[in-house]
């Protein structure tokens, strides 16, 4: 897992969602560890894309459960 991304999404769900930096670790289930819902996660999507400069298709975001997943995902592109 790369560090450097996990550091910078740890700001962004930090920043976005009003969490405490030490609650976000990589194994964090989004839904259960951080209270992220439906909406929640669209805008954490769009967020993303601006803060990495990427594009996420919404077919990607299948199966991501956890922080790590979203650091994965991010490293791919």
């Amino acid at each position: 897992m790369d560090k450097e991304i996990f550091e910078k999404l740890q700001n962004v769900l930090a920043d976005k969602f009003r969490l405490d930096k030490s609650v976000i670790a990589p194994e964090s289930n989004l839904v259960n560890d951080l209270g992220i819902d439906s909406f929640g996660a669209i805008e954490l999507k769009y967020e993303i894309e601006n803060k990495f400069g990427i594009k996420i298709d919404n077919s990607e975001l299948i199966g991501i459960e956890n922080v790590k997943d979203i650091v994965n995902c991010i490293s791919k592109k």
